[in-house]
């Protein structure tokens, strides 16, 4: 079977395949690689963001919870392959670039979502994307002992995590303003 065949059939992104988009997409936009730690952390949130779209997996990954968050023993592996050229640079904050001669599959709307909203973390300090991926995704919220894999059938859907409009009546937001004005004037004491 050609790629393209064995991704119609199983209907499932790979790994590679979605390590690959976040790399290029982040390259394309900022003329420098990703680290390691960070691509596979933006690949973990799309795989999040994607469950929430649509109620599937985005990738077959093998996601386990290893020392402190979401990890896939096989991405050394994926890293060596002709998908990205590694920076000579070692260790977590290895820069990451996405080859140029690559043949990516076809990437559905959806799947570019989950990517676009994953990338919203691209440029945010990596403690706070890792605290963000450690303490505020369901299957590590979830998480048991290290070295379990990880479940992703706890994620919500999309609509659970909509912003509902606060509407305070007018009495409940003069007691607000005469506490914020309590508040200014003993600060000044």
């Amino acid at each position: 079977l050609t790629r393209l065949q064995k991704i119609k059939l199983c209907e499932i992104m790979t790994l590679i395949d979605l390590l690959y988009v976040i790399a290029k997409r982040f390259y394309d936009r900022s003329n420098y690689g990703l680290s390691k730690t960070k691509l596979l952390k933006l690949a973990y949130l799309a795989e999040i963001y994607y469950k929430r779209l649509t109620g599937k997996r985005l990738t077959d990954a093998d996601w386990i919870f290893w020392q402190y968050g979401p990890y896939v023993m096989d991405y050394p592996k994926i890293l060596q392959s002709n998908a990205f050229v590694l920076e000579p640079t070692e260790g977590d904050f290895q820069p990451i670039l996405p080859a140029d001669d690559y043949c990516q599959a076809n990437v559905s709307i959806e799947e570019k979502l989950a990517v676009s909203r994953a990338m919203e973390f691209a440029d945010e300090d990596l403690n706070e994307l890792l605290d963000f991926v450690y303490f505020d995704t369901e299957p590590m919220i979830n998480a048991g002992e290290r070295g379990e894999k990880l479940d992703f059938d706890c994620v919500r859907p999309e609509e659970e995590y909509k912003i509902k409009n606060l509407v305070l009546s007018r009495e409940s937001q003069k007691k607000i303003r005469g506490k914020i004005e309590e508040w200014k004037k003993n600060a000044h004491k």
